[in-house]
């Protein structure tokens, strides 16, 4: 079964802090888990990667304007990757 809805939020503008680690969000998140009847969530351990989307905070193709630390950078490790 595809996704029908799909909830977003311009982090720094809604949530000054940490989103994972803000209680407040983190509710949120359970309610609209809850609401949508979700049977499994994936979730990571760690950051991974920079949280713009590509092709919609910046043109796809290029790094994120924003986030220069994650250019060149594989989202899985962290590490460099060479050109």
């Amino acid at each position: 079964m595809a996704a029908t809805e799909m909830a977003r939020e311009k982090g720094q503008a809604r949530y000054p802090r940490l989103p994972r680690t803000d209680e407040t969000v983190i509710a949120e998140i359970v309610a609209f888990l809850r609401e949508n009847d979700v049977k499994s969530v994936a979730a990571m351990d760690g950051i991974f990667g920079c949280p713009h989307e590509e092709g919609i905070d910046y043109p796809v193709g290029e790094a994120c304007p924003q986030c220069s630390y994650w250019n060149g950078r594989n989202r899985f490790t962290g590490k460099l990757e060479a050109d």
